[in-house]
């Protein structure tokens, strides 16, 4: 079994920070043109390894209320409700442009956040392998998404900006709800990064 941690990692296959003037160095491997990491996805989608092991989630889609995952080395049952709700949250932030592509140049992790005064009345008493199960049943858990964490918007070859990859950036932070609220695109970070949860 696979930690809990690879989740979005399974949930992608069950769906099938630098300036961004300094992005575009060619002696920077961390940063990829649109053109590029298009390319890696179709390479990856065609020829790239698949999850070793996957969590065995996928009967959430057929109206399963809970499937079988490890947790601190411990077996554990987690909500389907988490994996439809993240399936959402995808699905929302592919139809908003907010995120191309599910895999590890675009989207592929989120951080997780409940408020400092929800963790004091309902989880800072909890062991530490209980914590994330009960979180995961939540409705008032929610996720920050970063994507595009690769890419540049100038090319390094004309050191030109790109429209489209300037706006597919600018929209990299995302906030999503496990209470059917819809995801909320937060404003840009001056330079292109990503932004941290608000305090609190």
């Amino acid at each position: 079994m696979v930690s809990v941690f690879a989740i979005l990692w399974i949930i992608a296959w069950l769906a099938g920070d630098a300036a961004m003037g300094h992005a575009g160095s060619s002696h920077n491997p961390w940063y990829f043109t649109a053109n590029e990491i298009a390319a890696a996805y179709r390479y990856q989608e065609n020829f790239g390894a698949r999850l070793p092991q996957p969590l065995r989630a996928q009967n959430c889609v057929y109206g399963a209320a809970d499937f079988a995952a490890a947790y601190y080395g411990a077996r554990v049952r987690l909500p389907c409700r988490f994996i439809m709700e993240t399936l959402r949250h995808l699905k929302e932030i592919l139809e908003l442009g907010a995120a191309r592509y599910l895999f590890p140049l675009d989207l592929d992790h989120a951080h997780l956040g409940i408020s400092k005064t929800l963790w004091r009345e309902r989880y800072s008493k909890l062991p530490g392998e209980k914590i994330l199960p009960a979180m995961m049943e939540d409705p008032k858990l929610v996720a920050l998404y970063h994507s595009a964490e690769h890419l540049t918007a100038v090319d390094p070859k004309t050191k030109k900006v790109n429209p489209a990859a300037k706006e597919w950036l600018e929209k990299r932070n995302i906030l999503a709800f496990y209470d059917g609220r819809p995801i909320t695109i937060l404003p840009p970070h001056p330079q292109g990064n990503g932004v941290s949860l608000e305090d609190g």
